[in-house]
């Protein structure tokens, strides 16, 4: 079985890859219970990293689409299974005092993880992330994606696809702060001091350091909270 490669959207590339596959199972060519090709055929296929297309299906995977199935591959399940919902405004600081919290808990971890697992491939998507976030002219926009889009990277290289599909389900929770982190400061400065931050971190896992990766991400976290008014996290 084949995936018809499609002209992809403006969306995040995971998201893409999330969506074509699930217009696949829609029109019936991918089947209950049938198996997704590898991910280094559909890597090919999309004209994607193999990191993206496995965001790609993680995310497939939360939604209850697709399901794994240990040392055989990823299947389209045969029925849905219920998904995790939440409340897509963060409405009072206690909203966003919980959803540090949980980063705190899940990318202080994930930036540890990834500094001792990651791949080449993964530091390439890491550092792609972070070299669009330095040439970004738009903060208010393209600068928030691009930021997503390092924290996702960094879920990725830590291949634990529970992780990962728990990052990416925040994604749009994570856009707000960072959003709001902008607006409530001077924007020169904080796009300086967010990318100060960012490049520890990258530093950190390339150098396969998991204390200091751990250490920059728990730093990152904490300013960022203290920039919307929010207690350390982390």
């Amino acid at each position: 079985m084949s995936i018809k490669p499609r002209q992809l959207s403006r969306a995040p590339l995971p998201d893409r890859i999330a969506d074509m596959i699930k217009q696949e199972i829609a029109e019936g060519r991918l089947a209950p219970g049938e198996r997704l090709p590898p991910e280094q055929v559909l890597a090919e296929n999309f004209g994607v990293s193999r990191n993206v297309v496995r965001e790609g299906i993680a995310r497939l995977r939360n939604e209850g689409i697709i399901e794994s199935r240990q040392g055989i591959g990823a299947f389209v399940a045969t029925s849905p299974t219920p998904t995790l919902r939440l409340d897509a405004s963060l409405r009072s600081p206690d909203r966003h005092q919980s959803l540090f919290e949980l980063r705190a808990a899940l990318e202080v971890r994930a930036a540890e993880l990834a500094a001792l697992r990651r791949t080449e491939e993964d530091l390439q998507a890491i550092q792609r992330a972070f070299d669009d976030m330095e040439r970004s002219m738009d903060w208010g926009k393209d600068g928030v994606e691009h930021d997503i889009e390092f924290h996702r990277a960094i879920a990725g290289a830590t291949g634990n696809g529970f992780m990962l599909a728990t990052i990416m389900f925040i994604a749009e929770h994570l856009k707000e702060s960072i959003k709001l982190t902008r607006t409530m400061s001077d924007i020169k400065e904080v796009n300086a001091v967010t990318l100060q931050e960012h490049r520890a971190i990258l530093v950190a896992i390339g150098a396969r350091d998991p204390a200091a990766a751990k250490l920059a991400m728990a730093t990152h976290l904490t300013n960022a909270a203290t920039r919307i008014g929010i207690q350390s996290p982390a």
